[in-house]
């Protein structure tokens, strides 16, 4: 269930309401109803289904097997958010629930869930175009998550908590890249947890 904050003021009452909505209780209530909640989870590696299948699928020669070497041996150590960010199409402008998205992990990180923890914002492309443009959009895609995050990020203090950026560009697709579905799902920064 997702819920969108429009652009005008909502009346005090409404406000509180769509801010309670985004805490612990609420999504558990959420869960309960046998809806979707928002709240992210971590996922280990070997929980990943058939991402790693599918990235060794596309691995196109030997550039290819030695940045999905460097990306097995990168997020090895790392848990994935269930939360992710996804753009515009043809833009780094984040999409309205990926804005949604920037709230609740900067919330959660004023809040102190990721103290001493590192976060790797983890940036992915299609497969349309050269492998080197793809892998730069993606990190550039990742850098733009970063600076959303500590941005968005108010009362908190950033030195507890590490941020760095990472980009496997078209590496690990999550649908087929032969539709421009699957192409915009494969366009996306996930967030890995150390």
């Amino acid at each position: 269930m997702f819920l969108y904050i429009p652009a005008r003021r909502l009346p005090k009452l409404a406000r509180e309401f769509l801010t309670y909505t985004r805490t612990g209780p609420a999504q558990i209530i959420t869960r309960r109803a046998g809806f979707v909640d928002q709240a992210p989870e971590e996922i280990a590696l070997n929980a990943q289904g058939d991402r790693f299948a599918n990235a060794i699928r596309v691995a196109d020669g030997e550039d290819g097997l030695t940045s999905l070497k460097r990306m097995v041996d990168t997020l090895t150590p790392l848990r994935r958010l269930s939360t992710s960010f996804r753009f515009e199409t043809g833009a780094a402008r984040l999409d309205a629930q990926s804005r949604s998205n920037v709230q609740q992990l900067a919330h959660a990180i004023e809040a102190g869930v990721y103290d001493g923890r590192q976060l790797v914002f983890v940036g992915f492309s299609d497969g349309e175009g050269p492998a080197e443009s793809n892998q730069r959009i993606a990190q550039q895609r990742a850098q733009a998550v970063k600076l959303a995050i500590e941005t968005a990020v108010e009362t908190a203090d950033l030195s507890q908590v590490q941020l760095s950026t990472d980009a496997f560009g078209e590496a690990m697709p999550m649908a087929c890249d032969d539709t421009s579905w699957g192409r915009q799902v494969n366009r996306r920064v996930e967030v890995w947890v150390r």
